[in-house]
């Protein structure tokens, strides 16, 4: 599994790095895997969730909140134009750095209680 998560996270990334696809794409890919690797590895060490499908869905839906964030800032704030696609890259990329973490790092000691309860 680990070395599909590897080699989906390559061929996404030459995607977004290829001449066909501006550099603000690839930027809002390599935002997004940040902001979901981010948000994977902080819900499974805090244990929000033991569940990886819910892990995955966090890291997307957090990363194209901040997405939508950014585009409504460049339009209402900056006044230039805000595209749907640099969202849709964005959340493209916080899936693959959701996968990459949740599929990658080990899951918390069970037995050991969560910093705090929802």
């Amino acid at each position: 599994m680990k070395a599909t998560i590897i080699i989906l996270f390559v061929v996404v990334s030459n995607i977004a790095n290829s001449q066909i696809i501006r550099k603000d794409k690839s930027l809002h890919f390599g935002a997004g895997v940040l902001v979901g690797g981010i948000t994977a590895f902080v819900s499974e060490r805090i244990g929000i969730s033991d569940n990886k499908f819910e892990t995955l869905l966090l890291s997307t839906s957090v990363s194209t909140v901040v997405a939508v964030g950014k585009e409504a800032y460049d339009q209402y704030v900056k006044k230039t134009f805000a595209d749907d696609r640099d969202i849709l890259w964005t959340a493209i990329g916080g899936l693959v750095g959701g996968l990459s973490v949740t599929y990658t790092i080990k899951p918390r000691n069970k037995h050991k209680k969560p910093a705090f309860e929802i």
